[in-house]
C-alpha cells in the first residue's frame, strides 16, 4: 500500500472523513467505496492509507463507471464503435442510406437519444410512438386538417426509423458480446445483484441517471448501502438553491448517514474574492501573479478550476516555469490539442498537387509539437533551404540537405499523396501506427492521448470501409476522419497529486483545496449554455422526466458550491470584455447575496516606457577590426551603415554578426534588384560592349527581354517559382521597368547626339587613399556600368527602386553636406550620393591621368526623369578637389569613431537596424 499522503487541505478532507468511516466497519476489505472520478479514487487511497496508518487489507475503490459494470459477462464497445455498427444497421434496414459523411450528421444524436432511453429505464417503443399519439407535444399540430410541413414529413419518416434502428442495433452488438455503456448501467440496475460486498459506501455522488439511482435503491433495500453526499446544509436544506437539487433528490429515497452532512460554510465561511477581468489573457495573468507568490507546500493545497477548455492553453502559457510540469485532469475537445493543427497541416500537405512540398509547409511541420525527435535535423535542413531560396522542395533536395530523420518523416507522408479510398486508408493506418511507436516515449500527455485518438478512428474507419465502403475517394476519407476526430475527447488524468492542480469543474468532485481558483465565470460559461441535439421534443423529454436545462444548471450549481464545503479561500474570475459577453454568473450573484465578498478589478499592468537602447564601449578588439576594415576595403554601404548608425554598424562588421537568412517566398527587392541587373548586364555585353553605343544596339536588348529576363531569374532565383502569384506580378513589373529604361535612354541617344562607349560593366573597381594623419584607407565597390561620355569617364548605377535628383545634389561649402555635422552625408541621409562619391574617387584615382569623372543613377520608378546625375554645387564634373574635400571630411568621421574612450550610441533616427532592436536587453514579462 502506497502510503505517502499529499496535503491539500489543512482541515480534514471528505475523503478522509469517508476514510473514518469505513475504518468503523469490521471488515473493511470486503467493502466498496464508489466515487465519482478516477482522481477520486487515487486521492480516497491516499486518505485511507492516512487514516489507517498501518498496513492493512484496501476496501474495493472504484468510479461510479466501473461500479455500474458489475459482474456482466458482454465487453463495452467504444462509442465510436457503436456509431459503425448503427451505420451497418440503417444501411440494411427499409430506406437505408448510403454515405457515411450524411450519416454523421444524424447518427450520433440518433445515438445519444438511444442511450438517454436506456440510462433512464425507458421503453425504446413507447418513447418512439406515433407523435400523433402523444398528447404532451404541444409545440406541433398533427389536426387531421392540417397538412404538414416538408421538414415535418422529413422528420417523422427518422422518427417512425428510429425504433427499429433502436431494437436491431442492441441486437447486432449483442451478437457479438459488445453492449453500450447505457445499456451495460441499464442491465446491472435492473438485474439489481447485491451479493458482491457486505457494504457499499456512495461517496460524493450528486447527479444520477435514472438506471444509477435504481441500483442504489436496490444495495440500500439490501441494507448494504451507505450514502455519503460531499455537500453543505446551506444549500442542501433551502429548496431554492440549485445547488442542494440533487441531495434533495436522491434523500427522498436513499437517507444518507445520520449528521454525515454538516453545517460548516456558514461557520467558516471561506474568503471569496470576485475579480473583473478585461480578458481570457487578463484572467490568466491574474493566475499567474497567485500562484508565482505561493511556496510549493501553498500550491499544492490549490486547485485551478477551468470550465471553459479552451482557456486552458492560454492558462498553461501565462503560468511560470515549473520544472515538473503542472498535473491537468479535464477533458479536452481533440480540436484543443497539438493533434488537431498537426492533421489539418498533414491533410494539407498531401492534397497539394504536384509531387513538391512547399517551404512553409515544412516549417509549420518542424514546429508541431510531436516533432521532437527531428526537430533540430528540420532546423539545420530549413536553414539550408532558406539560403537555396527553395519555396517548393523536391525530394531529392530534400534528401541532399537533410541529415536523415526530417527527411525520413516527410518521406512518409508520401504514401498518402493518393486519390483511392481503399488504398489511403492503408497507407494511413500503416502510417499512424509507426507514428505511434515513435510517440510511446513522449513526455506531452496530450500528444499520446490525442494520438491514441487518431488510431482509434483510422481503425474504425478501415473496418467501415472494408465492410460498406462508404468512401469513394481520399477526399471522403479525410472529410469522414476530421468528423469522426470532432467528436473525440482526450481525458487527461493528472497524477501524482503532489503540486499545483488544474482541472475541469467536475473533475474536481469529491476533492478539498483550501485555495480554489475558478476562471470563465461568466453567464454561457458558468453554467454552460447548450443546446442539447436530439430527435425528442423537448416537451416529449420533460414528460418523460429526461435531464433538461434545469438538471444541467443544477450540476454546474453543485459543482461550484460544493468547493465551498472546506476551502479557505476561493477566487471566482468573470471576464468583463470579449466576444463571448461579459456577464457575470448567476452564482457570483447568489454569493455576493449570501456572504461577504471582496470585489476587485484586475487590469494587467501597461508595459513600462520602452528601455534606452544601451551604448557599446570600443573596445580594443573592435579598434583592431575596426582599422582592418579600413585597411581591407570599405564598400559604400558599409559606409553608409557607419553614418546612419554606428551601433548598428559595430554589430554587422566589427562583431561580425551575419544577416539572418529568411527564404524568399516571394522575390525581395534585392533579388529583384540582381535580376534586373543581370538583364542589362548580359544584355548590354553581347551588343554594345567597348563599342559606340547605338539606339540599335538598345532595340535589340528589348527584342530579348524575356529570354534575358528568364536567364537572369534562373540565375539569381533559382529555387523559387516566378511563374504563379506575387512574384509573377513582380517579375512582370521588373520586365516593364526594364522595357521604360531602355526606352528611356534610346529617346536621350536619338535626342542627344553624345558619343557613349560602355567600357566595363559590372566591373570591380578599388582605389587606396592617404589621409592626413598619415592612415591608409581603401575602398571597393562593383560598378553597374562604366563608360565614356564625350571622352568623360562616368560610372552609372541602376535603382528599381525610387531616387530622385535632389538626393544626389551636394553642396560642398562651410555649412555644407559633409562639413556641417548637419549635413545630408553626415546625418547618414545621403547614401545615393556617398555611393556615386565613392566610384568617383576610385575612379580618379585608378586613372590618375584623368581629371574630371561624372556619375549616374537610372532609377527603376522614376524613369521620365532620364539619367539622375550627380552634383556638387550645381556641377556635375567631380574632380579631385572634390575628392580631397571628401577624403577630409571621411577621415574626420573615422578619426571620431576611432577615439579612446569611444561611447557607440544608436541613432535614434535610424529606424531601419537589425540589430539595435533584436539586441535589446530582455524586458521583464508582466
Amino acid at each position: 500500500m502506497n502510503t505517502i499522503h499529499s496535503i491539500t487541505l489543512g482541515s480534514q478532507t471528505f475523503l478522509e472523513d469517508v476514510a473514518l468511516i469505513l475504518c468503523q466497519h469490521e471488515s473493511p476489505e470486503k467493502c466498496a467505496v464508489v466515487l465519482p472520478s478516477f482522481r477520486a479514487v487515487n486521492a480516497f487511497k491516499r486518505a485511507f492509507a492516512k487514516v489507517v496508518g498501518k498496513p492493512c487489507r484496501m476496501p474495493k475503490v472504484m468510479t461510479l463507471g466501473a461500479f455500474m459494470e458489475g459482474d456482466e459477462a458482454f465487453s463495452m464497445a467504444e462509442n465510436l464503435e457503436v456509431l459503425a455498427r448503427l451505420y451497418a444497421v440503417q444501411v440494411n434496414l427499409p430506406e437505408g442510406r448510403d454515405g457515411f459523411t450524411s450519416f454523421l450528421n444524424w447518427g450520433p444524436i440518433a445515438l445519444s437519444d438511444f442511450h438517454a432511453i436506456d440510462h433512464h429505464l425507458k421503453d425504446a417503443l413507447a418513447v418512439f410512438k406515433n407523435l400523433r399519439d402523444i398528447k404532451e407535444i404541444e409545440e406541433w399540430s398533427f389536426a387531421p386538417e392540417k397538412e404538414l410541413t416538408d421538414d415535418q414529413i422529413i422528420f417523422m419518416k427518422q422518427w417512425d426509423r428510429l425504433p427499429n434502428l433502436y431494437t436491431k442495433l442492441h441486437e447486432v452488438l449483442r451478437e457479438d458480446g459488445l453492449v453500450t455503456k447505457a445499456k451495460l448501467s441499464r442491465k446491472v440496475a435492473e438485474a439489481g445483484k447485491t451479493g458482491g460486498y457486505d457494504m457499499v459506501y456512495a461517496a460524493g455522488l450528486a447527479a444520477l441517471t435514472g438506471s444509477e439511482l435504481l441500483y442504489m435503491k436496490k444495495w440500500h433495500a439490501a441494507g448494504k448501502l451507505s450514502y455519503l453526499p460531499d455537500a453543505d446544509n446551506f444549500y442542501v436544506e433551502d429548496g431554492q438553491m440549485e445547488a442542494g437539487y440533487f441531495i434533495r433528490d436522491i434523500h427522498r429515497d436513499i437517507q444518507s448517514s445520520a449528521n454525515f452532512i454538516k453545517s460548516r460554510i456558514q461557520s467558516k465561511t471561506p474568503k471569496i474574492k470576485i475579480v473583473e477581468c478585461s480578458s481570457v489573457m487578463s484572467s490568466c495573468q491574474y493566475v499567474r501573479q497567485i500562484v508565482s507568490d505561493l511556496s510549493d507546500d501553498e500550491k499544492g493545497k490549490t486547485v485551478i478550476v477551468v470550465p471553459e477548455a479552451s482557456t486552458l492553453p492560454m492558462l498553461l502559457q501565462a503560468l511560470p516555469y515549473c520544472k515538473d510540469g503542472y498535473n491537468v485532469t479535464m477533458g479536452l475537445s481533440i480540436r484543443e490539442t497539438p493533434i488537431h493543427p498537426f492533421i489539418n497541416l498533414v491533410n494539407r500537405m498531401t492534397t497539394r498537387q504536384g509531387q513538391a512540398w512547399r517551404y512553409e509547409d515544412l516549417m509549420a511541420l518542424s514546429s508541431q509539437q510531436i516533432a521532437n525527435d527531428y526537430r533540430k535535423d528540420a532546423a539545420h535542413t530549413l536553414h539550408i533551404l532558406a539560403e537555396k531560396h527553395a519555396v517548393w522542395v523536391s525530394d531529392e533536395l530534400l534528401k541532399e540537405v537533410s541529415k536523415g530523420p526530417f527527411y525520413a518523416f516527410v518521406s512518409d507522408l508520401t504514401s498518402l499523396k493518393t486519390n483511392q479510398a481503399d488504398k489511403y486508408l492503408e497507407k494511413l493506418g500503416v502510417w499512424t501506427e509507426k507514428l505511434g511507436g515513435q510517440l510511446e516515449h513522449e513526455e506531452n500527455p496530450w500528444v499520446t492521448a490525442g494520438w491514441n485518438c487518431v488510431r482509434r478512428v483510422v481503425s474504425v474507419m478501415g473496418r467501415l470501409q472494408s465492410k460498406h465502403n462508404p468512401c469513394k475517394t481520399s477526399e471522403d476519407v479525410r472529410m469522414l476522419m476530421q468528423k469522426l476526430l470532432s467528436v473525440e475527447k482526450v481525458n487527461l488524468l493528472g497524477e501524482p497529486a503532489k503540486g499545483l492542480q488544474i482541472m475541469g469543474l467536475t473533475e474536481t468532485r469529491a476533492l478539498d483545496y483550501d485555495r480554489v481558483i475558478v476562471l470563465d465565470c461568466n453567464e454561457g460559461a458558468m453554467p454552460k449554455q447548450e443546446i442539447m441535439d436530439s430527435y425528442i421534443p423537448v416537451d416529449l423529454q420533460n414528460y418523460l422526466g429526461f435531464p433538461g436545462k434545469h438538471e444541467r444548471e443544477a450540476a454546474y450549481a453543485y459543482s461550484l458550491y460544493r468547493l465551498l464545503n472546506r476551502s479557505t479561500e476561493m477566487h471566482l474570475l468573470h471576464r468583463t470584455g470579449g466576444k463571448d459577453g461579459v456577464e457575470s454568473s448567476r452564482y457570483i450573484l447568489q454569493l455576493k447575496k449570501h456572504f461577504e465578498t471582496e470585489l476587485l478589478t484586475f487590469n494587467m499592468p501597461l508595459p513600462d516606457e520602452r528601455p534606452e537602447i544601451p551604448e557599446l564601449e570600443l573596445t580594443d578588439l573592435m579598434k583592431e577590426r575596426f582599422n582592418k576594415w579600413m585597411g581591407d576595403g570599405m564598400s559604400p554601404s558599409a559606409i553608409n551603415k557607419m553614418l546612419t548608425c554606428e551601433r548598428n554598424f559595430t554589430y554587422r562588421y566589427l562583431l561580425k554578426l551575419s544577416e539572418p537568412k529568411d527564404l524568399e517566398e516571394s522575390i525581395q527587392s534585392n533579388t529583384l534588384g540582381s535580376i534586373v541587373h543581370k538583364v542589362f548586364e548580359e544584355g548590354l555585353k553581347k551588343t554594345a560592349l567597348n563599342m559606340t553605343l547605338k539606339a540599335s544596339h538598345l532595340n535589340e536588348i528589348l527584342s530579348q527581354v524575356d529570354e534575358l529576363l528568364a536567364d537572369a531569374i534562373a540565375e539569381e532565383y533559382k529555387y523559387g517559382p516566378s511563374d504563379r502569384g506575387e512574384n509573377f506580378l513582380l517579375i512582370r513589373s521588373a520586365r516593364s521597368t526594364i522595357k521604360k529604361i531602355l526606352t528611356r535612354e534610346i529617346s536621350e541617344l536619338n535626342n542627344d547626339g553624345s558619343h557613349i562607349t560602355i567600357t566595363g560593366l559590372e566591373e570591380e573597381i578599388e582605389a587606396t587613399y592617404t589621409l592626413k594623419d598619415g592612415r591608409e584607407i581603401k575602398f571597393f565597390g562593383m560598378a553597374d556600368r562604366v563608360e565614356k561620355i564625350d571622352g568623360i569617364t562616368r560610372v552609372v548605377d541602376y535603382k528599381t527602386g525610387q531616387t530622385t535628383q535632389s538626393e544626389l545634389n551636394l553642396k560642398d561649402s562651410k555649412s555644407g553636406d559633409w562639413d556641417d555635422d548637419d549635413g545630408k552625408l553626415s546625418r547618414g541621409k545621403a547614401g545615393k550620393a556617398l555611393q556615386l562619391m565613392v566610384y568617383c574617387a576610385m575612379l580618379l584615382k585608378r586613372d590618375e591621368h584623368v581629371d574630371v569623372v561624372n556619375a549616374a543613377i537610372r532609377s527603376g520608378r522614376n524613369v521620365h526623369s532620364g539619367l539622375l546625375t550627380l552634383s556638387i554645387n550645381e556641377s556635375k564634373d567631380i574632380t579631385k578637389d572634390n575628392v580631397d574635400r571628401f577624403l577630409d571630411w571621411i577621415g574626420m568621421r573615422l578619426a571620431a569613431f576611432r577615439e579612446e574612450g569611444k561611447k557607440i550610441a544608436h541613432n535614434e533616427d535610424s529606424h531601419y537596424c537589425e540589430y539595435c532592436v533584436v539586441l535589446d536587453p530582455p524586458v521583464i514579462s508582466y
